[in-house]
């Protein structure tokens, strides 16, 4: 959540999170959507501040869309 909310509304991508949150590589990106899903549930309400980009990635959303 750190990095993301570092990078407002820049797209950021799961090979970026993996290499510069976890330092190593990871057998597939599965982990990251794992645990963008339990920030979001953790979130509730505010889960909107973690938005997908289909194909993309991730984005950190400062204001509701």
């Amino acid at each position: 959540m750190s990095y993301l909310s570092q990078r407002p509304g820049r797209v950021v991508t799961r090979d970026e999170l993996l290499r510069e949150v976890w330092k190593q590589p990871f057998g597939g990106s599965n982990v990251v959507d794992v645990v963008v899903r339990g920030l979001r549930r953790k979130l509730g309400g505010d889960a909107w501040v973690i938005g997908t980009v289909k194909g993309h990635g991730y984005q950190f959303n400062e204001s509701e869309a």
